[in-house]
């Protein structure tokens, strides 16, 4: 699972169009989104 988070200076659509690229790409993995809504960076990727 690849987990996106984005912060306060992005949109949820925004981060949504990513995730649905990369789930494109790279098919047999899972992605999801969450807002993280951190000050300083744009995203945050955690991989389990």
């Amino acid at each position: 699972i690849v987990t996106l988070i984005y912060g306060e200076d992005t949109t949820a659509e925004e981060c949504e169009a990513i995730a649905e690229a990369m789930e494109a790409e790279f098919e047999d993995i899972e992605f999801e989104v969450q807002a993280g809504n951190q000050p300083v960076y744009s995203y945050l990727i955690s991989v389990e």
